[in-house]
């Protein structure tokens, strides 16, 4: 039948998520309101995330590639505040420019991390998220087949997190002196 076809097709065309690569940086400057990043990315069903670890006083956060606006992706605020930002099938040129802006000098951390063999349609199914001060912080995730879990950590301690079994570590800690 049609159908089986189609979900055979389907089903030949999918591709297990890998690791493309990631680029990171520090910003330390009570004038600072944007950090700039260049990374090249590569494969097939492309995604990147640009994840911005910033202080709670920076407002209005926002990510570019090369110019054209990111996609707004899951965030969390408290102390320290993460917000990602995310762009589907970005060109493997060489060396893309991504770019954070607040309106509000702050410190913090930003990175870009990308992965190939990613849904294109739809890269976050959803997202769960806490904010607390605890000894050992952790989150439950419910995944399905296929799914990947993109994690992401901000302790304002410096103190690196213990990864759970399954998991990898792809962002050595950035760390600011307090």
């Amino acid at each position: 039948s049609r159908r089986a076809r189609a979900d055979r097709s389907r089903k030949d065309i999918l591709m297990a998520i890998t690791f493309d690569a990631v680029t990171g940086g520090s910003f330390d400057d009570p004038a600072v309101t944007t950090i700039s990043i260049n990374h090249t990315v590569a494969g097939d069903n492309r995604v990147v995330f640009l994840v911005l670890y910033i202080g709670n006083t920076a407002t209005n956060p926002a990510a570019t590639i090369s110019g054209t606006p990111m996609t707004a992706g899951p965030s969390i605020g408290d102390d320290n505040t993460i917000k990602t930002f995310y762009f589907i099938a970005p060109a493997t040129t060489p060396s893309l420019n991504y770019a954070a802006t607040w309106d509000t000098a702050s410190r913090g951390v930003a990175y870009i991390i990308s992965f190939a063999g990613v849904r294109q349609t739809s890269p976050i199914r959803g997202s769960v998220n806490g904010g607390a001060t605890v000894t050992n912080p952790s989150l439950s995730v419910t995944t399905v087949a296929d799914d990947m879990v993109f994690d992401t950590f901000a302790d304002g301690t410096n103190n690196s997190p213990t990864v759970g079994a399954g998991q990898t570590v792809r962002v050595s800690p950035l760390f600011l002196t307090n």
